[in-house]
């Protein structure tokens, strides 16, 4: 079975515009699914961060997708792919998420229960999450 990786580059030719310095939705509404505190429309989307690495001595593509929603859900994918095996493993995180301009707060629902905090920066159409960047995607 021939497996064939491709490479893309993108380049962004967005201005330079930091979203999250103002301007975010502070109504106090999130919309059906959210935890009622606001709600940055500028992240609202969804962003992709793949890294190709080397686990267990097998070549790894693993890829990370966060989804904000404008009503407050959020989901967290992240699909591994062995690349020598063809094994891929998929886990999903739901839950609702609110940000302040600065940092965003991700609730998990059952089974996956938790928060996550991080800070962000929007420039263009790619986030600083954390200390990983992302591309937006959708």
């Amino acid at each position: 079975m021939a497996l064939a990786v491709v490479a893309v580059a993108c380049i962004d030719t967005t201005p330079t515009q930091y979203f999250n310095q103002g301007g975010f939705n502070s109504n106090g509404s999130s919309g059906g699914g959210g935890s009622g505190g606001a709600i940055d429309s500028n992240l609202v989307g969804t962003w992709t961060e793949t890294i190709v690495d080397t686990v267990n001595g097998d070549p790894t593509n693993q890829q990370t997708i966060w989804a904000f929603n404008a009503n407050g859900t959020a989901s967290l994918t992240v699909i591994t792919f062995d690349i020598t095996t063809s094994a891929a493993d998929t886990t999903i995180k739901n839950g609702t998420w609110t940000a302040d301009g600065s940092t965003v707060t991700i609730t998990f629902q059952a089974p996956n229960t938790g928060t996550e905090e991080f800070t962000y920066v929007i420039n263009g159409s790619t986030l600083l999450l954390g200390q990983t960047e992302f591309v937006r995607t959708g």
